[in-house]
């Protein structure tokens, strides 16, 4: 007898199953009788024929097969749920899988957003305790040579500006105007400024007061203040009592050497500081020079010949 787990559709090679009519079945029992029967075939296996029979006369018994059919619906059945569920459990499977990758994923993007963090963090730091050492050691070391460079280059320009700088004295009663004396060092250069200065001021004492004046002369370059000092002293004076003329720088080079520069001069290149040099040079171009150096030799030639 058949087991109750037994498909006779599968034995007799049914694929439609339950949906198989009743010349199918006939078919498919005749087809496996010809290969399974031991008449028709000797070495066929006498049970397997056995089975195919039982499964034939099952299926030709309408109440039986009633019976089978609503027990392989049911089982399809069951399985169609069973398949769903798992499918559906597959997909869970798959879904929670998934989430717990991108969780790790999300967590290791987050380790290494934070070794980033501390890595900056440490840089900041460093960088922050780098500065304040520096600023600490630059407060407390010595600012000598600050000084020294700032010292050395405020020197150095004031010994430029003071190298083309003359001054000139004279005695007596003779007395100069600032255009008499561009006219007078015309020709040695280009004058940027003539500053006046005032009489000398002596102690009353019982003598006659001497008469006399200075002046800052303001040339274009250093060479053409050398040339005004060396025509002065090669011309003995220009002809005039008492008149010198020495270069600024000179002074200041003996200050820098331990001496005191004359209480004069420091008046004379305060008042050139205090001045307004500014003066267009143009203007002073504008004085007819020949005219003025003629008056200063007719004014030379007068005083010579009152001495006589």
């Amino acid at each position: 007898m058949m087991d109750v787990n037994s498909n006779p559709y599968e034995l007799l090679g049914l694929e439609s199953g339950v949906e198989s009519t009743e010349s199918e079945i006939k078919k498919a029992y005749r087809k496996k009788a010809l290969v399974k029967h031991p008449d028709k075939n000797p070495n066929a296996n006498p049970e397997e024929f056995l089975q195919i029979q039982q499964a034939y006369d099952l299926l030709s018994d309408e109440g039986a097969k009633r019976a089978l059919d609503g027990l392989l619906r049911a089982r399809a059945a069951r399985e169609e749920r069973l398949s769903h569920q798992t499918e559906k459990r597959r997909k869970m499977r798959s879904d929670l899988e998934r989430k717990e990758r991108e969780s790790l994923e999300q967590q290791e993007a987050e380790t290494r957003l934070k070794a980033n963090l501390k890595a900056e963090l440490d840089r900041l730091r460093e960088k922050l305790e780098k500065t304040q050492s520096q600023k600490h050691t630059h407060i407390h070391a010595p600012n000598s040579n600050l000084n020294s460079n700032s010292s050395s280059q405020l020197h150095q320009k004031n010994a430029e500006e003071l190298s083309r700088m003359v001054k000139l004295s004279w005695d007596g009663e003779t007395s100069f105007t600032e255009n008499e004396l561009m006219a007078l060092f015309a020709g040695l250069g280009s004058i940027q400024s003539v500053v006046m200065k005032s009489n000398k001021k002596e102690k009353k004492t019982k003598k006659k007061k001497r008469k006399g004046g200075s002046a800052l002369l303001v040339m274009a370059s250093k060479e053409q203040g050398e040339s005004v000092v060396r025509h002065v002293e090669l011309n003995d004076g220009l002809g005039f009592e008492g008149f010198s003329a020495r270069l600024m720088s000179e002074g200041n080079e003996s200050m820098q050497k331990g001496g005191e520069p004359k209480k004069e001069d420091s008046r004379l290149g305060s008042n050139f500081s205090q001045s307004k040099t500014s003066q267009k040079i143009g203007t002073r171009e504008s004085v007819n020079l020949k005219s003025m150096e003629e008056a200063i030799l007719a004014k030379m030639k007068k005083k010579k010949a009152a001495e006589f």
